[in-house]
């Protein structure tokens, strides 16, 4: 991408962007848009054939149904402001939706579902996650008196589509880019990108980077608590065990970690160190004589280390951990073996002078510095026992090395850097920032995008750095996160709409 801000500005990380989005971020209003039901449908129908959730969801996300007199199956009227946020991860299929149902405005989330009976199918009666649906919709109503109700035992008012989508049915999914979806939808461009134009793309790009930079600046802020050691264990989690990381890390300090490895050399330390960390997670299991011989050996050999700590620690269970929608090659198991073999490499280093990476500035790893190679009994396998790969796979492999690098390594090294004054080794930082390319998009950085420069297949930014990732997240939680139902009265498009010095010196 061509280089947008003066010279003087790429010598380290800006602050221009937390002073634009501090100065106009009051402005957002609060209050919802007026409702614009559409008269573009013919008459009520019934479908054919069972219709893909997704196409109903997305429906739903572009109001192509009939709200005329529609309501809830307990009488009260239903008026939409928001359909909401569309949900790329876990949980509710929209947040933040802004309805009135009956003559009372409510505020949460939408859950989708083909059929009325798929609440309980899908377990979400028993998921705090759903505690916050507002409304329940669903295609096909049961046949016998059906209640949606949360987990926390609250009854959730519920509506059917049946007879109020368009037709013909047959070509509902072929008017839909269905895979690409929601990053190419019709509707999800919001009012800052009705404000981008040819015109000003050096200056979106230009805010993106910048934005880029304060999403940096604030994690360099929020590194304090927790440690480094634990907010590097949760980026190991992902999002599905992220907390049992945390936990992990709270229960097995690094300095408790590393002092019971240190009376140990070479591969028995290596060994006591993954030693410490399954025994602590509770993934650490006795030796069985089923186990087929590589297996138990581990085991025999682990289960005597282990039986030499243990009365010192307190243990996690496995049901703490996660593996239900995980990627076998991303189980907690292959992330602390990797954890375990960073962990050795870094023993010297903290064993004799205190320190880890983020307190030495004279030599800023790469951000494939976090890569850990297959190795060891986890190079094949996901669990103890488990069947073989066909082949070797990372214990940590690129992408998720550069994640480390980015969230956890860049602001902590940052916050060590400044602290020092050391203007030479930030620019180096943010030299090698600027440089990343994007490995792993962002469900939420996607939406945004779209949000802001439309569909993907028409944009003509080429967002394929990481620096222009950090900074779509960090809009979005800035500005579309917080109030996601009120983007006709977002403040945002005033920044898109100032001139690129104006910008580049904070507003």
């Amino acid at each position: 991408m061509t280089r947008v801000l003066p010279p003087m500005m790429e010598t380290g990380f800006s602050d221009s962007y937390l002073h634009l989005r501090d100065k106009y971020r009051n402005g957002i209003s609060t209050a919802p848009p007026a409702q614009n039901v559409s008269d573009r449908f013919s008459g009520p129908g019934e479908p054919e054939k069972t219709l893909n959730e997704k196409i109903i969801k997305m429906l739903w996300y572009e109001s192509r149904f009939d709200r005329r007199h529609w309501g809830t199956i307990g009488g009260d009227r239903i008026s939409i402001h928001s359909p909401g946020e569309w949900n790329t991860g876990e949980g509710p299929d929209f947040q933040g939706a802004q309805l009135t149902l009956g003559d009372e405005p409510v505020q949460g989330d939408i859950e989708i579902d083909v059929h009325a009976r798929d609440w309980k199918a899908h377990r979400h009666d028993r998921n705090p996650r759903y505690n916050k649906v507002v409304l329940h919709v669903y295609l096909f109503p049961s046949s016998s008196a059906f209640l949606t109700r949360a987990a926390d035992g609250r009854q959730i008012p519920s509506a059917s589509l049946l007879g109020r989508l368009p037709q013909p049915w047959n070509a509902l999914e072929h008017s839909f880019d269905v895979e690409n979806y929601p990053y190419d939808s019709r509707c999800g461009k919001g009012s800052c990108g009705k404000a981008v134009s040819i015109r000003n793309y050096e200056t979106v790009e230009t805010l993106l980077n910048l934005a880029g930079d304060g999403r940096i600046l604030l994690k360099t802020g929020r590194m304090d608590d927790p440690s480094d050691y634990t907010r590097f264990c949760e980026g190991l989690g992902y999002a599905k065990n992220k907390k049992a990381m945390a936990r992990l890390a709270e229960l097995l300090p690094l300095p408790t970690l590393m002092s019971l490895a240190r009376p140990f050399k070479g591969e028995e330390r290596k060994e006591m160190i993954e030693t410490l960390l399954f025994g602590v997670a509770g993934l650490l299991l006795e030796p069985r004589p089923t186990d087929d011989m590589e297996t138990h050996a581990c085991l025999a050999r682990r289960q005597a280390l282990w039986d030499r700590v243990r009365g010192a620690l307190t243990p996690m269970g496995r049901e703490d951990w996660n593996f239900k929608g995980v990627r076998p090659t991303n189980y907690p198991h292959r992330r602390l073996a990797g954890l375990a073999l960073l962990l050795d490499g870094w023993a010297e280093d903290y064993l004799s002078k205190g320190t880890l990476w983020q307190n030495d500035s004279s030599v800023i790893l790469e951000p494939s510095g976090f890569v850990v190679p297959p190795a060891g009994y986890f190079a094949r396998r996901a669990t103890w026992n488990s069947t073989r790969f066909p082949h070797d796979v990372a214990l940590i492999g690129p992408d998720r090395s550069q994640a480390l690098w980015v969230n956890v390594y860049l602001p902590a090294l940052l916050r060590e850097i400044r602290r020092r004054r050391d203007a030479k080794a930030e620019e180096r930082l943010h030299g090698m920032y600027r440089k990343l390319r994007l490995r792993e998009p962002a469900g939420v950085s996607r939406l945004m995008a779209h949000r802001l420069l439309g569909s993907e297949k028409t944009r003509r930014v080429a967002l394929n750095e990481e620096r222009q990732q950090q900074g779509l997240l960090q809009l979005f939680q800035d500005f579309c996160d917080t109030k996601p139902w009120v983007c006709d009265h977002c403040a945002f498009p005033k920044i898109v709409g100032l001139s690129l010095p104006e910008i580049i010196r904070g507003g």
